[in-house]
């Protein structure tokens, strides 16, 4: 009875020792890499970007800084990265283009970085009567280490008939 007794005992050691040390294979948690974006804030915009004179527009929301409800003032660290997301539209609804630049302007210094995603925002197309499939969204993730410290203005500029439209998101960006 006291051998059946220990061998239950040792069988039992065993199975709970051996439970916490495998794991199949499929059961492995791997966190996915962070992604690292291409895209940096320039001193100047992209070449084929049009110049000249801009027309304002009221209608562009800044929706987050580093996927957070952005302040009036969002503080940032130097040399790190910098997400945003958003919407922008001219007033008369041409602003389809593929190519939207966020603008940080502080002064007379100003850097520019082309967003990485554009896509249509069918809650802001819906309420603004435009068709469905206007890019009127878009994604940024970018560098900042060209960027001195400081407060920063953030606008949206985006190319239409030959003319940039601008919009200033009231929000700032704090570096440093």
């Amino acid at each position: 009875m006291e051998r059946t007794i220990f061998i239950a005992a040792l069988g039992a050691a065993v199975a709970v020792t051996g439970c916490g040390e495998r794991r199949a294979p499929g059961s492995r948690t791997v966190s996915n890499p962070a992604v690292v974006p291409t895209i940096a804030f320039a001193d100047a915009p992209p070449r084929d970007f049009p110049g000249g004179q801009s027309t304002l527009t009221d209608r562009c929301s800044l929706d987050s800084v580093n996927r957070a409800q952005p302040k009036a003032t969002t503080a940032v660290p130097a040399g790190s990265v910098v997400s945003m997301s958003g919407w922008m539209a001219g007033d008369d609804g041409t602003v389809a283009d593929r190519s939207l630049v966020v603008h940080l302007a502080r002064g007379e210094r100003s850097f520019y970085a082309l967003t990485t995603k554009r896509a249509p925002r069918h809650d802001v197309n819906a309420t603004l009567g435009f068709a469905s499939e206007i890019p009127t969204g878009f994604e940024l993730d970018a560098k900042l280490d060209a960027i001195p410290a400081g407060d920063y203005e953030i606008r949206l500029l985006a190319p239409a008939h030959g003319r940039v439209v601008e919009c200033a998101t009231k929000r700032r960006l704090r570096i440093g």
